[in-house]
């Protein structure tokens, strides 16, 4: 064989692996200061590996940690308070050094950045912390993503971002203080000629400086404390929030949610956003001053009584195709049933439930009636149901009695009827979208109402059909299948 066709072959695998490389980092990378993850355990197998992980800058740009507390954590690097820098400290006794060559290994590589100094902030070593942050406010004429979680305390140590952030199209900015502490203010980044997506918590917009017109992306959530200090209490937020609509007209993406503690004065001004795809609120005020001809994606968190009348509105109004609808934190009632039979063209349905009742069970049962029916959702595609508990804690989740678990009694025959004669639409040319993946996730231990014979039967037939099909709970045992009797027939892990 000859020299060049051996080196040809080294170079394509060479291509490949770096490829591999690239996925492998891109979705397991949580420390870049520690050796144990990413592109450091991947430099660590051989010279072939370490030489492509050293010519790749961009396995290293994605530099992501913080300074939380870990009472499990070995290290022995405390700080002369007592506290510890957690999992960093443990795996390396020269963070900043380590940083700095990670650094150096990015070369000119944009920078996607995360800090999360804002967590365990009891426990930080704050002049390890401060330098930690220096060292990559050094480099902020690379940042291209930026996802600060901080808190007061570090905001000044971003002054020196002010006029270089030339590349910086994505800006993240959590903060977290004191429930006495007024939000500080973020004023360093009204110079950011590329930036097009900014996301607020705990942060008023007002406190930050951005170029407001060239956002397309907007996601603002504040808490009570943030949203009722200073002069924001008297400010009617719907008002606030349509100034920033009307002053862009195009924003692609729009999300907001703020306690309902400001004061109302009339009723704002309808108008019509040319370009919004993307919307999330629960004020009634806001949604009512809207028409979205273009909006295709709706999301729905925590919804007070007035969010959903108001959202069925906005869609008649609007004439929009809208093609995915999530649900979070509510139960299913009439209104979301009413508001799901104008959605002729959703392909996409999300239902995130907290808690789980006889009352959420029956109406969940209804929502599989009506979408037994062709003409309610003929253009589903994806349907997620995710059921997680009131209370998230692992000890309360394994404290429950398993003798008696969550009934969800809507998986039954009719549930499966429902989903194979959706399925089977795909062989009909008058349908021109059929369901193709169906998720049903609940995060306790539950029993389900399908028969041995029928329902367990035909999800798996559905299945090696192509159906893209999950039944799952977190209970390590396995999910309780029961027969039409309510004894127990078998445990399925998966039906899939």
């Amino acid at each position: 064989m000859s020299r060049s066709l051996v080196q040809g072959t080294h170079t394509e695998a060479d291509k490949i692996l770096s490829i591999v490389f690239r996925e492998r980092v891109k979705w397991t990378v949580k420390d870049a200061l520690s050796v144990d993850d990413g592109p450091w355990v991947l430099s660590h197998v051989c010279k072939s590996w370490r030489m492509i992980c050293l010519s790749h800058p961009e396995l290293w740009s994605a530099i992501s940690f913080g300074a939380q507390g870990d009472d499990d954590s070995d290290s022995d690097f405390n700080s002369e308070e007592g506290g510890s820098l957690g999992p960093v400290a443990g795996l390396n006794s020269d963070p900043l050094s380590l940083l700095n060559l990670v650094l150096e290994r990015t070369q000119t590589q944009p920078l996607k950045i995360t800090l999360e100094f804002a967590l365990g902030t009891a426990y930080v070593n704050t002049l390890l912390s401060h330098q930690l942050i220096q060292a990559l406010v050094s480099q902020s004429h690379r940042w291209e993503e930026a996802d600060l979680n901080i808190t007061n305390a570090e905001i000044s140590l971003f002054a020196p971002i002010r006029n270089r952030l030339s590349q910086l199209v994505k800006l993240s900015i959590a903060l977290f203080n004191d429930d006495d502490e007024l939000p500080g203010r973020f004023p360093y980044t009204e110079n950011a000629p590329r930036l097009s997506d900014l996301t607020l918590y705990g942060l008023p917009h007002q406190n930050v400086s951005v170029p407001w017109a060239r956002i397309t992306h907007f996601s603002e959530e504040l808490h009570q404390q943030a949203s009722t200090h200073g002069s924001r209490r008297s400010v009617d937020a719907s008002k606030v929030f349509l100034e920033i609509l009307r002053a862009n007209p195009h924003m692609e993406s729009f999300r907001v949610d703020y306690p309902g503690l400001y004061k109302s004065s009339g009723v704002p001004s309808r108008f019509n956003h040319p370009s919004l795809r993307y919307f999330s609120a629960r004020d009634s005020r806001l949604i009512g001053a809207l028409i979205l001809p273009k909006l295709n994606e709706l999301f729905v968190d925590k919804p007070i009584f007035s969010t959903l009348p108001a959202l069925r509105q906005l869609l008649s109004r609007s004439q929009c195709s809208l093609r995915s609808f999530r649900l979070a934190e509510s139960s299913i009632n009439d209104e979301v049933i009413t508001l799901l039979s104008i959605t002729v063209q959703l392909e996409e349905l999300v239902l995130q439930h907290v808690g789980w009742d006889a009352v959420d069970d029956t109406m969940m049962c209804g929502l599989i009636q009506r979408m037994s029916e062709a003409s309610f959702l003929p253009n589903l595609a994806v349907l997620d149901i995710d059921i997680s508990p009131a209370e998230s804690s692992d000890f309360l989740l394994e404290s429950v009695v398993v003798d008696k678990p969550t009934k969800l009694g809507f998986v039954n025959d009719a549930f499966v009827a429902m989903i194979a004669k959706r399925w089977e639409r795909r062989a009909e040319s008058k349908w021109g979208a059929h369901i193709n993946a169906v998720s049903v996730w609940c995060e306790l231990p539950a029993t389900v109402s399908l028969s041995r014979t029928r329902g367990v039967m035909e999800l798996r037939r559905l299945s090696d059909e192509g159906l893209d099909v999950v039944v799952k709970t977190r209970d390590p045992r396995a999910l309780k299948i029961e027969d039409g009797d309510g004894k127990d027939v078998s445990y399925v892990y998966n039906l899939q």
